[in-house]
């Protein structure tokens, strides 16, 4: 939840001194303005110079007076409302926001500090499958073997396989994608690189295409790893690449 950095009663007491200080200036340019547009009489009681000024004048003067300090008003609160946006904030210690058509950050906090991306790290294992899917070296209705390491996959979220079985790929991914199954991972990382740890590879390697240069991947799963890791910005990019929209068939 992103929240606005509170005004503190400083703030307030700096924005009420500038204004002040520009109504003083004002006023003391009308006073110029005065002296300059009227006409000088000398008081027979007190030899005293004394201005006067058209009626017409001095009201013109009150008028462009006024406009002048709403204008500055305004200015300055947009001007402070524009400053305190730039202080969105999150409770989360590492966040970002990319515009996806143009790639521009929007807001960022600690977007390239090392994090572990969990089971994020699924949606590269179904970027890599959805790819095959895409220039037809896979097919939906392919049947990958589950071995007895997948089937002893039992940590964490599972689609709970049976070891021998043959399962569609088209099971598998929905084992990934709806249940986050960690044992499905790993019958589609065994069967397309013969083991998990070459999948990895193969993960990485797509990561460093995509141009997320603070990744590496140790397993399919998310499961940690200390050299398991990503970035907020990493992972942004792997949504917003073209990988992915023509991996996911997203327009």
């Amino acid at each position: 939840i992103h929240t606005v950095k509170k005004i503190e009663f400083s703030d307030i007491v700096g924005i009420a001194f500038i204004l002040l200080a520009l109504y003083l200036i004002i006023n003391r340019w009308r006073e110029r303005m005065i002296l300059r547009y009227s006409s000088t009489l000398v008081c027979p009681d007190c030899d005293k110079k004394l201005h006067r000024i058209h009626k017409t004048t001095n009201q013109k003067l009150l008028s462009f007076m006024f406009f002048l300090k709403v204008i500055l008003t305004f200015l300055i609160v947009s001007l402070s409302s524009i400053a305190y946006a730039s202080y969105i904030d999150t409770d989360a210690e590492t966040a970002v926001v990319i515009d996806a058509a143009t790639g521009k950050v929007l807001f960022a906090k600690e977007m390239n500090k090392k994090t572990y991306p969990a089971s994020m790290t699924k949606i590269m294992t179904t970027l890599i499958v959805f790819e095959k899917l895409s220039n037809g070296t896979l097919s939906l209705d392919d049947k990958f073997l589950v071995s007895e390491r997948a089937w002893k996959e039992r940590e964490g979220s599972s689609m709970f396989v049976e070891v021998d079985k043959e399962i569609r790929v088209e099971d598998l991914l929905r084992g990934i994608i709806v249940q986050s199954g960690n044992d499905a991972c790993i019958v589609i990382a065994e069967n397309i690189a013969g083991t998990e740890e070459s999948f990895a590879f193969m993960m990485t390697d797509k990561a460093k295409e995509i141009g997320m240069l603070n990744t590496n991947f140790t397993n399919s799963t998310g499961m940690h790893s200390d050299d398991n890791y990503s970035t907020v910005y990493d992972i942004c990019l792997l949504y917003t690449s073209d990988a992915a929209d023509e991996g996911l068939g997203v327009d």
